[in-house]
């Protein structure tokens, strides 16, 4: 029996070699970044591009193919695979299939680099292959990490579980942080049940797409061979929401979001620019694992936010586009301050901000500016494709749907009770309704019950375009609802500040309240410019000089009339009553709560689908 099967140097192997393994890829990544920035070439050496450097951590000097005899993570990945497998297909396979593909990985990262301009000024395609093979590479070596768990779980091997958890279950960090908070207090910071051993397991299987592999790439636990791991469908329900097409690979985005404000909150921006422009969840590409080669069209590849915030197809939101456009000046607003952010070169969030500031930043700029457009392009593509009697308005709405709720979420109605799960419009409405008194008898936005509803409406009108559009004009209109809460709770939280401290708050007021202010501007710029005042950072200026109160009063006095703002839905805290205006929250409640009970219930769709009404004859004499 060789030294992995015994164990003796697991620990080495399993959490050093692997880890410094991981290392030298992102050095490579990081390296050629530079020197394509125009770095000087004499200040380091590019060496393997990590690429060589890596395969020889993992296969080692001694390493015979296809066995466990070696001491490198390939032995290790080789064990795992035994553990898992008959006799027969290790017999008809001698080599792990994680070992095969790595290699492979490894020849694509490797050929990229051997192009005579690769990591120069000249080129472009470099650093997002490596960016793409290293991910592919990580993703895979998590397998093995994954597999020795799951058979120490299943022995009950304290000691081992304690290694391959301490190994694999921060990695985990990245995926939803209800589950990950599971994992560390029963992997980490307690003592293993073995009564809950199987339920450990579930949660585990929970996130293996999340982490770039699939049932099928771990193999059985059962003596049988059979699996009961069972990959989330493409199709899976969206809090609740069942889509009819294949667009749970879109909900993924608010996976790049969550890592996104990891890596920013660590201070990591290089690498969290990388994710940016790059992407990395949100990839028809499944699993992870997957290696991309010439045959593979490029729509396989991640969706990243950058394109999303740069995508020319934005312009099909008007007439909201041409108001974000004309209000920030700037086609590529979004963009440009997360780039900058990122590079520490924006005039109010570059040096000078704490990391909580910037990763709040770069994450709700991502999820309520660049998805908010994206949202409602694609709402208007699904309209004008039923418009037109071509394919493509069912999937449209679905991917609509995608991007508001995310795959946080969740399956189940009213999402995730655990609000740090979502990162989209939805938690977003969640996170504000015990709050605002806006939330449902179990917990969840009222907000969201009524978008529930239009989601539900609008599948059902595919072929009924003018029913379509009064779905999607609906949502687009609670969209903002749970932005001016935010805004609003900011401002309670911001009053009095300075425009130089250092709470993450100033940075959530300011990315909040320019998410909706170009819509406060095309009614009411006196309004618009109110909130500005109040919310965004002036150099030598407090915060929010007029208080919460007066900031939910000028919501209230640019949107109502025209608009159909609902400020019933707004809500009321124990310092902004956005319903000040109307003789309280308590008294609007009142009758909105009359307008949607029993008998006398007037239907939401009709009634958001009369203010949407106003909206667009008013849009329409705006833009005449």
């Amino acid at each position: 029996m060789n030294r992995m099967a015994e164990g003796t140097g697991d620990a080495l192997v399993a959490l050093h070699l692997w880890m410094y393994a991981t290392h030298v890829l992102y050095d490579g990544l990081y390296k050629c970044q530079l020197l394509a920035n125009g770095g000087n070439p004499g200040m380091f050496e590019l060496g393997g591009g990590g690429m060589d450097e890596f395969i020889a951590l993992w296969i080692g000097h001694e390493q015979k193919d296809g066995t466990t005899k070696g001491h490198s993570l390939y032995a290790m990945t080789q064990y795992a695979y035994e553990l898992f497998s008959s006799s027969s297909d290790i017999a008809a396979s001698p080599e792990a299939p994680t070992n095969t593909q790595i290699k492979l990985l490894y020849q694509q990262g490797r050929q990229a680099l051997s192009f005579p301009d690769a990591c120069s000024q000249h080129d472009e395609n470099t650093v997002p292959v490596l960016w793409s093979v290293t991910q592919q590479i990580i993703a895979a070596s998590y397998i093995p990490l994954m597999q020795l768990l799951l058979h120490a779980l299943k022995h009950e091997d304290i000691e081992r579980i304690q290694l391959y958890a301490l190994a694999i279950i921060p990695q985990t960090s990245q995926c939803r942080p209800s589950v990950y908070k599971r994992l560390k207090d029963t992997l980490l910071d307690g003592i293993v049940n073995a009564n809950r051993i199987d339920t450990i397991i579930q949660n585990l299987q929970s996130i293996y797409g999340c982490l770039g592999f699939t049932c099928e790439d771990i193999g059985s636990l059962n003596d049988d061979g059979k699996s009961s791991c069972v990959d989330n469908p493409q199709d899976r329900p969206l809090a609740e929401y069942q889509p009819r097409n294949g667009v749970y690979w879109e909900a993924k985005i608010d996976l790049d979001i969550l890592q996104l404000g990891i890596l920013a909150s660590l201070k990591a921006n290089d690498f969290a620019e990388y994710l940016y422009l790059y992407g990395r969840n949100a990839s028809r590409r499944y699993p992870l694992t997957t290696a991309i080669n010439s045959d593979v069209s490029t729509d396989q590849l991640p969706t990243s936010l950058h394109f999303l915030a740069t995508d020319a197809n934005r312009k099909a939101a008007n007439p909201y586009y041409s108001y974000w456009i004309k209000y920030h000046d700037n086609q590529k607003y979004a963009d440009d301050l997360i780039l900058e952010t990122l590079q520490q070169r924006h005039s109010t969030w570059g040096q000078k901000a704490t990391p909580q500031q910037v990763a709040a930043v770069v994450t709700k700029t991502a999820s309520f500016q660049i998805l908010y457009m994206t949202v409602f392009f694609k709402l208007a593509n699904s309209v004008q494709a039923c418009n037109d009697n071509v394919a493509g308005a069912s999937n449209e709405w679905d991917e609509a749907i995608a991007l508001l709720v995310g795959s946080l979420e969740g399956p189940k109605e009213g999402g995730s009770f655990d609000l740090d799960d979502g990162k989209l419009f939805w938690n977003l409405a969640n996170e504000h309704a015990v709050q605002f008194q806006t939330s449902s008898d179990d917990g969840f936005s009222l907000i969201n019950e009524e978008m529930e509803e239009l989601f539900y409406a609008g599948r059902a009108e595919i072929k009924d375009c003018r029913g379509l559009e009064e779905s999607a004009n609906g949502i687009r209109h609670l969209m903002f609802l749970p932005i001016i809460q935010a805004t609003i709770q900011q401002a309670t939280l911001n009053q009095g500040l300075s425009n130089t401290s250092p709470n993450e708050s100033l940075a959530l007021g300011e990315v909040y309240s320019l998410s909706v202010l170009p819509l406060v501007a095309v009614y009411d710029q006196n309004s618009a410019q109110f909130i500005r005042e109040n919310m965004v950072i002036r150099s030598g200026a407090p915060l929010v000089p007029n208080g919460p109160q007066a900031v939910a009063n000028a919501f209230h006095q640019a949107l109502t009339t025209n608009f159909g703002y609902s400020c019933a839905l707004v809500g009321s805290t124990p310092d902004a009553d956005a319903c000040e205006l109307e003789g309280g929250f308590e008294k609007v409640k009142s009758k909105f709560d009359q307008m949607n009970s029993g008998a006398s219930r007037t239907s939401t769709k009709s009634f958001i689908a009369t203010a949407c009404s106003i909206f667009i004859i008013v849009v329409t004499l705006l833009i005449f």
